[in-house]
């Protein structure tokens, strides 16, 4: 739904044969109140294109089902800083389609500064970033052109700018004094779209097209929402006499081409990491049956989703093909641990692709190399923001206190940064470091602060990375822990990445530390606790140059379970390493 100018012409008429398709998914709205949890999230607050509305979650007031039509509204009012509400529910994990027949049956508003929006979007970006996974709009109409309905797909494209927009406009003179079915009908070799009975645009799939201009071959998902303002929709600004506005939905309903009466099979890969349970437990399913899968994790491991499906656990689908499911589990977080993946065990996993400012003139591509995070930079970029990765959905708590750690290193010495912000609106930081000096040599780095601002529960932490001209950049261990300590932010300070070693971890009753050093050095070996407080002095004296092996028993009575961190401290060098008490 993001904008795009096109010079369009009236579309071509046909009509639709739909008779070997059959219901998979529906929306009746049959039943009075809020939209069925089941089948409809929603995107919250202020989400993209410089809209004047803040999306609302689970708010009656901008939607609600009466009289079996889903009303979703935009209401002129003050709401956590915007001064407009609306709302966007979507279907991600909970109804998501590889091809098919998509139909909404919509009334529209009209006024200047309204943006509705009935559009689909990809459930996993498995080419990339917007627009490389593609975006297929439905419909899309604007306040200041009311009898103009807009139907488009976003592509990478082949015009080198990383983004093409290629679609029609149909004019349609009364959308907004009665309702029309909108529907496309996506297969492997188009994307059709229709307005009732009548075929107004066609995109088709080339033979031989890559994926920046065919990414349609993954599941999506469909949005509806109603915008205010923003960059297209506010081009002639917003008529405030109109308000409220609605965007009515009589039903959704989503066919797919028939499949046989079964029965079918659900198969489900083999994983060291956890097993999975059937009610009911058969070999094959009768078409249209409906079977709970539940997840179950060994130990160490939690749960994290089932691919294409969502993370509700256990899972209920109705059988009407064979059916493939994925489940994913994921390392066991450290109690007070907000990061996923930290150490990037499982690949690329909760972390973002990389982020280009430019694509015409910037590039760089991520992967996971013996367990690093290598981030190659192929084309440099003009500012240390313009290139890095992110880790998104954290929740950040007023007056709690935070400790960040990460190593990092480079082919070639340069200047990184880091930001926690807002994942929304104008993505203003709460807290930047963007000179921090990162050398050929790995250090670890600890930034300590207190978040201060209103509890956020949509934040993003940002590794700026477009300071480096040529080469790889490498991170690893990367922690964003809930601490007990109350100070202000400080600075950033490094340490050399340690050259020691300390198992077991897990530990139990014993710390055994290896240790080499290059010269004779007076030497503490001390443990803390995960806020920095030393909890025992271990070794205070003068360690001579070589090799040294160390063991400290740990007295169960004086440590509960828990994260502490293990810190030696030379004349020339502060090194440390979290360590985990059973």
């Amino acid at each position: 739904m993001l904008f795009i100018g096109l010079v369009l012409s009236l579309a071509t008429m046909a009509q639709t044969q739909t008779t070997d398709w059959e219901m998979v998914w529906n929306d009746e709205f049959n039943t009075p109140g809020l939209p069925d949890a089941s089948k409809w999230g929603y995107e919250k607050g202020l989400v993209r294109n410089n809209e004047l509305q803040y999306f609302t979650e689970n708010r009656t007031e901008n939607a609600q089902i009466t009289d079996s039509v889903l009303i979703i509204e935009a209401r002129k009012e003050s709401y956590s800083g915007a001064g407009y509400t609306s709302a966007s529910l979507k279907s991600q994990y909970k109804g998501d389609w590889k091809y098919g027949r998509i139909e909404v049956r919509a009334k529209l508003p009209t006024g200047k500064g309204t943006w509705p929006a009935i559009w689909m979007m990809p459930t996993h970006e498995e080419y990339g970033g917007w627009p490389k996974s593609g975006e297929i709009d439905i419909m899309e109409n604007v306040g200041k052109d009311p009898n103009n309905i807009y139907t488009t797909v976003h592509i990478q494209g082949t015009n080198g700018t990383g983004h093409q927009g290629v679609g029609k406009t149909t004019t349609v003179n009364d959308s907004y004094n009665k309702f029309y079915t909108y529907a496309i009908e996506w297969s492997a070799d188009s994307i059709k779209w229709f307005i009732d009975k009548d075929l107004v645009f066609s995109y088709v799939h080339k033979d031989g097209a890559g994926t920046n201009t065919w990414p349609f071959d993954k599941k999506f998902y469909l949005i509806l929402n109603l915008a205010i303002g923003g960059d297209w929709g506010g081009q002639q600004g917003v008529d405030d006499a109109l308000f409220p506005h609605q965007l009515l939905i009589d039903y959704v309903r989503v066919y797919q081409r028939e499949t046989g009466d079964g029965p079918f099979s659900i198969t489900v890969p083999d994983s060291e990491r956890g097993t999975v349970q059937f009610t009911p437990q058969q070999d094959a399913y009768e078409k249209n049956s409906t079977v709970q899968i539940k997840a179950i994790p060994n130990e160490g491991y939690v749960f994290d989703k089932f691919v294409d499906m969502g993370s509700e656990n256990p899972l209920t689908i109705k059988v009407t093909d064979n059916t493939f499911i994925v489940p994913v589990y994921i390392k066991a977080l450290a109690e007070g641990e907000l990061l996923s993946n930290g150490n990037f065990d499982d690949g690329l996993t909760s972390w973002s692709d990389p982020y280009i400012f430019d694509k015409t003139t910037e590039n760089a591509v991520a992967s996971v190399i013996d367990g690093v995070y290598t981030f190659e930079i192929k084309k440099v970029a003009s500012a240390n923001w313009h290139l890095g990765f992110q880790q998104y959905d954290l929740l950040m708590t007023q007056n709690k206190s935070y400790r960040l750690t990460f190593d990092i290193w480079a082919d070639s010495p340069a200047q990184a940064g880091i930001q926690l912000a807002k994942n929304y609106g104008d993505y203003g930081g709460y807290l930047e470091k963007s000179d921090f000096e990162v050398t050929s040599e790995a250090n670890t780095f600890t930034y300590d602060f207190t978040f201060t601002k209103e509890s956020d529960n949509n934040c993003r932490l940002f590794f700026s990375l477009g300071n480096f001209k040529s080469g790889k950049v490498y991170l690893d261990n990367i922690s964003l822990i809930v601490s007990s300590q109350t100070t202000a932010v400080s600075s950033i300070s490094n340490s050399k990445k340690q050259e020691f070693k300390v198992f077991p971890n897990p530990v139990t009753d014993q710390i055994n530390f290896n240790l080499s050093l290059k010269k004779d050095t007076k030497t503490e070996i001390e443990l803390l606790s995960i806020d920095g407080r030393l909890m025992s002095s271990l070794y205070r004296g003068m360690l001579l140059q070589g090799q040294h092996n160390l063991n400290f028993g740990i007295n169960r009575n004086e440590f509960k379970s828990g994260l502490y961190i293990f810190r030696m401290k030379s004349e020339d060098s502060v090194q440390s390493e979290k360590i985990l008490i059973h």
